[in-house]
């Protein structure tokens, strides 16, 4: 005995004979497998099973999101998402995105470091069975502190307690706040 095979399409059209068929169109398909007597020359049908094939493609829309901008010291987590994407891999590299090495993490999360002031740049590649797809370049950005007083006092220079300010959203009593070593800063009296 001998086995025959019949590879058709949705519409019924035979599409191959051999046992294993790689589709290039989108679509269920349908193998029947049968038994082959060449002496007798009987064919008996011993099995059948239909298999959708669904195309797809290498990962798309591939973006960043997260803080991009802390102070040193605080905490940040950038995460990648992706279309149809089965795996992530980070990397740094320069502005443009030229000079990528690999910043050892793989996962849709990575932890970058705020231990020093600076901006490191950022890409992640999104992988799965059909191909790799790069994001955009995102700059993360670690911005040095320092620590400004913050007291009240009356008209007449004496010092009071009880106002506080607001930095950021966040009320403050007054004392020491840590703000952005750079830049314009806001404080807002709360009496």
């Amino acid at each position: 005995f001998e086995l025959a095979y019949s590879w058709k399409n949705a519409g019924g059209t035979q599409v191959s004979t051999s046992a294993t068929f790689t589709p290039t169109v989108e679509g269920e398909y349908t193998v029947t497998v049968s038994t082959v007597n060449a002496t007798e020359g009987a064919i008996n049908r011993v099995a059948s099973a239909t298999v959708t094939y669904e195309q797809i493609a290498a990962p798309t829309h591939v973006a960043v999101s997260g803080d991009m901008s802390v102070l040193v010291g605080g905490s940040a987590t950038l995460t990648a998402s992706a279309t149809n994407a089965s795996s992530y891999e980070w990397f740094t590299c320069n502005e443009d995105g030229t000079g990528a090495v690999s910043a050892g993490t793989t996962g849709a999360t990575i932890t970058p470091s705020t231990a020093a002031a600076g901006t490191t740049y950022y890409k992640v590649a999104a992988t799965n069975t059909c191909g790799t797809t790069e994001s955009a370049v995102y700059a993360f950005t670690v911005v040095s502190t320092k620590t400004i007083s913050v007291a009240f006092q009356n008209k007449a220079g004496v010092a009071i307690d009880g106002p506080t300010v607001t930095y950021e959203g966040t009320e403050y009593p007054a004392g020491n706040i840590t703000v952005p070593e750079s830049g314009e800063i806001q404080l807002t009296a709360n009496a």
